[in-house]
């Protein structure tokens, strides 16, 4: 699965031309809305409530924009699908 997800991930602007513009156009539309509210780049961990959490909406890294805008447009938590991926198969994943 996770090669699966990691094509998925790669393919999605390819993709983006056979998906209906009205589809696209929500995600589009959703990523936009992050414009200005997202200002501060912060790496940092945080703990989240799980699933469906997020840190605080000014605050983040290009990955939680993405998640607010595909949670926002096609109602996709990738948090949730990578934790899945992970845990199906762990150990695919490096130890640190």
């Amino acid at each position: 699965m996770r090669v699966r997800l990691l094509c998925l991930i790669l393919a999605l602007p390819a993709a983006a031309q056979e998906v209906p513009a009205v589809v696209t156009a929500e995600l589009v539309s959703a990523a936009r809305a992050q414009v200005g509210v997202t200002t501060i780049y912060d790496p940092g961990y945080q703990s989240l409530d799980f699933p469906g959490g997020d840190v605080d909406p000014t605050h983040g890294v290009c990955a939680d924009v993405i998640i607010r805008a595909l949670r926002t447009a096609w109602d996709i938590d990738l948090r949730l699908a990578v934790n899945r991926e992970m845990k199906a198969d762990v150990s695919a994943y490096p130890q640190q």
